[in-house]
């Protein structure tokens, strides 16, 4: 019988240029070119870029080298990446999927003659013809709902005597679980297949900052240093006899992705640092705006209790208008009574009337000026709000002008003129 193995297999992960592959998608890897070297040949894959993480692209990549020239069906194909890769080495691989819009845009992206694409489900597969495929491709496929009992006897049904099956399933170290499989021990995994399948070599596949997969050695967990459990597990199952297979290492750049983690670490340092500058900024423009709205509330206070004072002003100037003018009707009445009283005193009632209807004038100009006055306090009060120091400072003038002007000393005169002529009268 034939034996399936080889020599080691070393995967390199090198960058390209960024691809429309990778755009918008978060969780994509950058491009790479991967080189693979087997059994003293080498064989280069530059590709504008695969958006699956890395372990995936490692396990792809590592099974286009075990299936190289084979016809291969990759059963759960998904957005085509993986069949795609298989491709490349095989003779012909179709991809199947249950999603049949996910198969479609798959079909539509990626174009290679021996490629071709299918949706079905795996546990009832749309391909009639038997021993079809010579290597059939399965990641991550068995759910809890999953019925092996159904599913493997169908890849059997496909498989060709000497065909491979190459499929992986989550192991315990499995930190995240994207497409929701069942997880399982190397134990349990090997135990799942050997009821289908004569030979099954177990293999693990452990995540540092590159992905390795290597032989499950029994006993010793993964036997990697410094990681208990493995995160994948991987199987190769025939009923072909099979021996040791090559241990693979999928690196991609981590100097490149510290920088990249460096880089974004700065920029959230230094948005931190602008975002705080901005808060001391806005807290001293803050302290700024209340000072200044202190210095208004006090300056508001302070015109209030001017306005006020005017008011009262105002109040006390018409009392003594009030005043003034019950002053002057009652000498009127007195001097009027005093001419018919006294003849011998015409020229001097003569005079008085002179002296009163020069008074009449002045009381009219000292009401025309209260009049004015009055207007202008009251328009003065109106603007108060828009122009408060300016107005005050009218204010302040205009009374000072009162009390400064003619009208004003004539009050004073007329008071001491009354008080000279009581004291004739009181002669008389």
């Amino acid at each position: 019988m034939e034996k399936v193995g080889g020599a080691s297999t070393v995967c390199n992960v090198l960058p390209l240029p960024s691809s429309p592959y990778t755009e918008n998608n978060s969780h994509a890897l950058a491009p790479y070119v991967i080189i693979i070297r087997a059994e003293g040949r080498c064989m280069t894959r530059a590709d504008p870029g695969f958006p699956i993480p890395l372990e995936h692209l490692h396990r792809y990549s590592y099974a286009s080298e075990l299936l190289r020239g084979r016809r291969v069906l990759d059963i759960a194909a998904r957005e085509g990446y993986g069949a795609r890769i298989l491709a490349e080495t095989a003779a012909s691989v179709v991809g199947l999927d249950v999603d049949a819009a996910l198969i479609q845009r798959a079909a539509e992206k990626h174009k290679r003659p021996n490629l071709s694409f299918v949706a079905g489900s795996p546990a009832s597969l749309p391909i009639s013809q038997n021993a079809a495929f010579d290597g059939i491709v399965g990641y991550e496929l068995i759910e809890d709902s999953t019925n092996v009992q159904r599913l493997f006897p169908e890849i059997k049904r496909l498989l060709t005597p000497d065909g491979l099956l190459v499929v992986s399933a989550p192991g315990p170290g499995c930190a995240g679980n994207l497409f929701r499989s069942k997880t399982f021990t190397a134990e349990e995994f090997r135990n799942l297949l050997e009821p289908f399948f004569t030979h099954v070599h177990v293999m693990i596949q452990a995540l540092f900052a590159n992905s390795i997969i290597r032989t499950d050695t029994s006993g010793t967990n993964n036997g990697v240093p410094g990681q208990k459990k493995p995160q994948y597990l991987m199987a190769i199952a025939s009923d072909l006899a099979l021996q040791s297979f090559p241990e693979s290492i999928c690196s991609e750049p981590v100097l490149a992705l510290l920088h990249d983690k460096e880089k974004a670490l700065q920029g959230l340092i230094d948005i931190r640092a602008y975002q705080d500058e901005t808060i001391r900024r806005q807290e001293r423009q803050l302290a700024d705006r209340k000072q200044t709205l202190a210095s208004l509330e006090e300056a508001f206070a302070w015109h209030k209790s001017q306005i006020e004072s005017l008011t009262k002003t105002r109040v006390y100037l018409e009392n003594e208008l009030a005043q003034l003018r019950q002053t002057m009707e009652s000498d009127r009445k007195g001097l009027e009574w005093r001419s018919s009283q006294a003849e011998s005193l015409q020229r001097t009632i003569e005079a008085r009337d002179e002296a009163l209807a020069w008074r009449a004038q002045q009381v009219e100009d000292l009401e025309y000026s209260r009049e004015t006055q009055i207007q202008a306090l009251a328009n003065h009060l109106k603007n108060v709000e828009v122009e408060m120091s300016q107005r005050i400072a009218a204010l302040i003038e205009q009374l000072a002008a009162i009390h400064a002007s003619t009208g004003w000393k004539f009050v004073l005169r007329v008071r001491s003129i009354r008080a000279g002529l009581l004291r004739l009268l009181g002669r008389g």
